[in-house]
């Protein structure tokens, strides 16, 4: 047999400057390994580790502190590597950037099927306990927010078009759009996605059901379907902008009403992930060496945030708006620190509030031998970041997900509670009311407010309930501690203050036991 090799469509991927010593490919064959000296580079600094796509896009990069990198070795799970350095082993993780996303209490993920192009989407809903798939092929980018995430496409019938899906959280699409731009980056708000490619980008007004059932059309001056140029030179003053970046470092202010370009700024470069705070004016940025950036944007500049810069962050996650919603239905718009993000670097997670740093949590994996038969267990699996809020950050052990014949599961989702609020739960379980009041009026936030009048109330300590409710503005919990006052029977008090808490079947039981059948 002849094997005949065609080359006028081969991908060259050029690396300056760097003298090759090995290259692997990953068990997948969805990227490889480099390795080799950098000869523009400082003695110590030669020694270079490159990851790179199939399609020959470098992913990132490692330095090693050796003299000479002379080869590597993958696993079978394609997730850690052996450097061969002279007389030395070095073992490296690598930690795949997924196309996932996270909507309501759905993990979104995906897995592509062997020898096709085919991808399989899966929304597992961690209430529910149940998954629901949806075939998707050639799968480009995934994004959520809030109950809602973007699932983007190539179409093989239509020269180019990508297909833009608004899925649910159990995948059922509600709107969708076709558009010419390639989405290298997809965002998206309760209202609008922004689909961005290398030299232009594309604003999309979808419609979700609730939105159509209060009659909410679209403005006259919103010009949709029309795709938007970098090198245009418009200006606007719209309030509603969008944020969006490129590998070059500038940083572009759009406005979402007729995508015109409100300001240019310049930042980083080779930024992989950036998000903006919830007050947006605050900017993260992941860069390809894996190192976290903060950023404060004024309307006509951008400063960098002294001394906040992290080394070996693989992921990260701003705090977001927190809305309670009381039993009558009185919403409150309460929300912790703008700058409160929280990321995981060498395997622990760290939440930063202003410019301390609390103490990291260990947030290593487990091993796969306590969910499957498998010899790989010594293997560790990492976590991914799917929210942060009221004080805690959601993790999920997103590598399990995608084990062969692994089936998915709440165990795999993990709620880490922050510093702050461990420390308040502490206080209360030993019973110390007024040392927990004072820890909270030191580090305010409505989710330990609500804690301590829940405890209070079971307490019967009325006088702390009350003024918990005061600093949460809830006008409902004043008027129920009112009526509190006013019973005198403290086995019906304990009984009220459980249906008032929704413990209905708790608040059934006292009525019972006290001989009050008619009061429930």
């Amino acid at each position: 047999m002849v094997l005949k090799l065609d080359f006028t469509a081969a991908i060259v991927t050029r690396f300056s400057h760097l003298t090759i010593t090995c290259a692997r490919w990953s068990p997948n064959g969805s990227f490889f390994a480099v390795t080799g000296q950098q000869m523009d580079m400082p003695q110590q600094e030669r020694s270079v580790l490159h990851i790179v796509t199939a399609y020959g896009v470098k992913l990132t990069s490692l330095k090693v502190m050796c003299d000479s990198l002379n080869g590597c070795a993958w696993d079978p799970t394609g997730v850690k590597l052996a450097l061969c350095a002279e007389n030395q082993l070095y073992f490296a993780n690598v930690r795949p950037r997924y196309k996932w996303g996270y909507c309501g209490q759905t993990v979104i993920y995906s897995y592509e099927k062997p020898d096709r192009s085919d991808y399989r989407v899966v929304f597992y809903e961690t209430k529910l306990d149940e998954a629901f798939s949806k075939p998707i092929r050639n799968l480009e980018q995934i994004a959520s927010y809030e109950d809602y995430c973007i699932i983007v496409n190539k179409q093989d019938d239509t020269m180019g078009m990508y297909l833009i899906q608004l899925c649910n959280g159990i995948g059922t699409c509600v709107d969708f759009k076709y558009v010419d731009v390639e989405p290298r980056c997809v965002g998206l708000n309760g209202t609008w996605a922004v689909i961005a490619g290398t030299e232009s980008y594309f604003i999309w007004r979808f419609v979700v059901p609730k939105r159509n059932a209060m009659n909410l059309g679209r403005s006259a001056d919103i010009k949709e379907d029309t795709v938007h140029m970098l090198d245009s030179t418009s200006m606007g003053n719209e309030l509603g902008v969008r944020r969006k970046y490129c590998e070059s470092g500038a940083l572009y202010k759009v406005a979402l009403v007729d995508g015109s370009i409100i300001n240019k700024y310049n930042i980083t470069q080779n930024v992989v992930q950036i998000q903006l705070n919830s007050s947006k004016q605050r900017l993260a940025t992941l860069d390809m060496s894996n190192q976290l950036q903060l950023f404060d944007l004024g309307e006509t500049s951008v400063t960098k945030v002294p001394g906040a810069d992290m080394k070996e962050v693989v992921d990260f996650c701003w705090d977001k708006v927190e809305i309670i919603v009381y039993c009558t239905s009185t919403l409150l718009d309460l929300q912790e620190k703008d700058d409160s993000i929280a990321y995981i670097s060498k395997q622990k997670l760290i939440v930063l509030r202003g410019r301390e740093p609390e103490e990291g949590v260990p947030c290593e994996g487990l091993p796969l031998n306590s969910f499957c038969s498998s010899h790989f267990n010594y293997y560790f699996l990492y976590r991914y970041i799917c929210s942060f809020c009221g004080l805690t950050v959601r993790t999920v052990l997103l590598d399990n997900f995608l084990l062969p014949n692994m089936k998915s599961d709440r165990k795999f989702v993990i709620d880490i509670e922050i510093k702050s609020f461990r420390e308040a739960k502490v206080l209360l379980e030993r019973v110390k009311i007024q040392e927990a009041s004072e820890f909270i009026e030191k580090n305010p936030h409505p989710r330990l407010w609500s804690l301590l009048a829940e405890v209070a109330l079971n307490k019967l300590d009325i006088p702390t309930a009350e003024h918990a409710y005061v600093m949460l503005q809830d006008y409902s919990g004043l008027q129920f501690c009112k009526r509190l006052q006013r019973i005198l029977n403290n086995d019906v008090k304990r009984a009220e203050v459980a249906a008032h808490l929704g413990k209905l079947e708790e608040a059934e039981r006292i009525y019972i036991d006290t001989d009050r059948r008619h009061a429930h």
